[in-house]
């Protein structure tokens, strides 16, 4: 479905207005998360300048992913992880990559992807000299001597549950830490928080699952600073108000929120409000597929 013209005007004028009031600092990690709906997509730009995306939203909101990328002055992708093969989270593969140069590319599974479409995408992208790469737990891509980049999940044995299957990606700045964990499962939370490192609570999560239900333990041992729901119309209802309950302060939500962005200098975590509107996601005829 098309988005309604108002809604892209909307998001133009707020993409005019972070054209001249974004100016991210050389040494900050800068997390961007966006209004895609039920989806994701994050983008965190490194102290080094580096940039890596998780996930890219959905197909319907291709042309708006393109323009904030060109509004923050963002013309190659280091690393773009997809956390799992839903169409709400590599949703413009393809599309993305004819915006901007990807230097690597990341999937949980490549030798046994039974989407049709996401087999399609990859074709697409191997043509263009993209070659896709797996990532395991373990997995340290190098993308800034000041960032450790670690994976948490998935093992070399996957479920055939793709959301149970989605890379959690922890990213560690000086003291700060930073979890993204696809869309994975309680019983996944649950390992993720008995491994936790340190006693120190994660400063900043995207929480599992556009809000979905959480595991005891993960909310008790990973206790983020900042919490965001990336959500949107669906038909599983998302946030659960379980979920919502779990963490009344310091929760945003992408579907009440809009644009939201975050910047570190590796010792405290702040919202960037100076750049920022109030901006609304998907409108009720422009919901996406649910996954």
């Amino acid at each position: 479905m098309k988005l309604s013209k108002c809604f892209i005007f909307i998001f133009l004028t707020y993409s005019l207005f972070l054209t001249t009031g974004c100016r991210e600092e050389s040494g900050l990690l800068t997390i961007h998360v966006l209004p895609v709906g039920h989806g994701d997509a994050s983008i965190i730009r490194l102290p080094g300048g580096k940039t890596l995306m998780i996930d890219n939203g959905t197909p319907q909101t291709a042309e708006l992913i393109a323009r904030y990328l060109k509004t923050i002055r963002v013309k190659q992708i280091d690393a773009l992880i997809i956390t799992h093969a839903h169409d709400n989270h590599y949703g413009i593969l393809s599309f993305l990559a004819k915006q901007v140069r990807i230097r690597n590319l990341y999937l949980n599974d490549i030798d046994h992807i039974r989407d049709i479409n996401l087999i399609a995408e990859l074709e697409v992208l191997r043509r263009m000299g993209i070659e896709p790469q797996l990532l395991r737990e373990g997995d340290e891509p190098a993308l800034d001597p000041e960032v450790s980049v670690k994976i948490l999940h998935p093992s070399d044995s996957l479920s055939g549950d793709l959301n149970r299957d989605s890379i959690v990606t922890l990213l560690m700045f000086k003291n700060q830490t930073f979890l993204f964990p696809g869309d994975i499962t309680p019983d996944v939370q649950k390992r993720i928080a008995s491994d936790w490192p340190g006693n120190m609570p994660a400063s900043f999560a995207l929480l599992p699952h556009h809000g979905d239900t959480l595991d005891p333990l993960f909310v008790q041992i990973v206790r983020p600073g900042i919490k965001i729901i990336s959500s949107g119309p669906s038909e599983y209802r998302l946030p659960k108000q379980e979920t919502l309950d779990s963490f009344p302060e310091n929760l945003y939500r992408t579907d009440r929120d809009g644009v939201l962005i975050f910047q570190s200098d590796g010792k405290s975590l702040t919202r960037a409000t100076g750049l920022m509107k109030k901006l609304k996601t998907l409108p009720p005829d422009a919901k996406t597929k649910p996954a």
